[in-house]
């Protein structure tokens, strides 16, 4: 079948008059799908109008918005670039390493303070327990009495003191067997 039809002028007339029918057919369901009457234009005219107005509106409180932001931005970035917010980054880190250091001497503070008071009741019981057996001592060898076994001091926080500042009282006790009566 080497043979090729011949296609001639008419049959491509056919083919276009083919074609213009389908474009009329798209044309006549456009047709049917607008308004057929002048005031349903008129209507459709003035909702779209409606439309463009709240839009436009819209764009304007947008534009304003955006445009405060920009202002608001400037006025930011001005106030940051003030000699009082210069530095602030390292200002702010030296504060917190101050911070850091003072609560570190605190604690270290507290803490020699804590032994330091130890040591000094430790000391000052140490010192009435010599006071007290020199007492013994000398109460035994000048006392020729039968009534009467010893002497001693005896020392007593007082109640209320504060922690930095203790209160001691001191009283002289008799005692005779186990019986300690103050003097």
């Amino acid at each position: 079948n080497g043979k090729r039809k011949k296609r001639s002028r008419k049959d491509d007339d056919d083919d276009d008059d083919d074609e213009k029918d389908g474009k009329d057919d798209d044309a006549e369901k456009e047709e049917e799908e607008l308004p057929s009457t002048l005031e349903e234009l008129d209507g459709l005219l003035e909702k779209a109008r409606e439309r463009l107005t709240k839009v436009q509106q819209k764009a304007g409180d947008f534009q304003n918005r955006r445009k405060w932001s920009l202002e608001e931005k400037q006025t930011l970035k001005k106030e940051l670039a003030a000699a009082q917010y210069k530095d602030v980054d390292q200002r702010c880190h030296d504060k917190r390493l101050e911070v850091h250091i003072s609560e570190k001497a605190v604690y270290d503070l507290d803490q020699t303070f804590l032994a330091l008071d130890t040591a000094l009741q430790t000391y000052h019981s140490a010192k009435m327990a010599k006071v007290n057996e020199i007492i013994r001592e000398l109460w035994q060898v000048t006392y020729r009495g039968e009534d009467i076994d010893e002497i001693a001091i005896v020392s007593g926080e007082e109640a209320g003191s504060g922690r930095a500042t203790r209160n001691y009282n001191y009283q002289v006790q008799m005692a005779k067997g186990n019986a300690k009566i103050d003097m």
